[in-house]
């Protein structure tokens, strides 16, 4: 059997490191042996205290008040951990999406480093060396080339974004 979990994040910035920034929303998408089964992970999460950058925030749309009304990493780790367990990890934007969960991992004192305990795929370098000489193009416009529908996709979440690079892995 072939497992893999698609995965997809929203955040406060652009960087766990530089500015401290937070994990506010993630998605688990599960497909085996090719197909999308249904079983999905999401939570939105309370960034405890970090504010969204406001560009962040235009990405987004998740307030502040509405996140601090969320569990904190350290209480959907473990669910997290066990959905993705035994599986492949697949991202859009690996280089952004897996360092920010190891941040939160990191941070929670879970001693799990994704890099070293998971196989894992990068779809964006996937598709530009495939698809675009090289080059990087946004999540929308893969799916525009693959016929996948992005009508559905208003603003930028962690849900619908993992739903869409799950419907691209297959």
């Amino acid at each position: 059997m072939d497992r893999v979990v698609v995965i997809d994040t929203e955040t406060t910035g652009l960087s766990p490191t530089e500015g401290g920034h937070r994990v506010i929303n993630i998605a688990a998408v599960e497909i085996v042996d090719g197909v999308i089964t249904g079983k999905v992970f999401h939570a939105f999460i309370n960034p405890e205290g970090k504010k969204s950058h406001s560009k962040a925030f235009k990405v987004h749309k998740l307030t502040d008040e509405f996140l601090s009304k969320q569990p904190t990493f350290s209480e959907i780790a473990k669910p997290l951990l066990e959905f993705i367990s035994g599986a492949k990890l697949s991202f859009y934007a690996r280089h952004f999406d897996m360092p920010f969960i190891q941040s939160e991992l990191d941070r929670s004192g879970i001693d799990v480093v994704l890099s070293r305990d998971f196989e894992s795929s990068c779809l964006m370098v996937d598709f530009a060396n495939r698809e675009n000489n090289g080059r990087y193009v946004k999540l929308d416009s893969a799916c525009i080339r693959y016929g996948i529908d992005i009508s559905q996709r208003k603003v930028h979440g962690a849900a619908i974004d993992a739903e869409l690079t799950a419907h691209l892995y297959v």
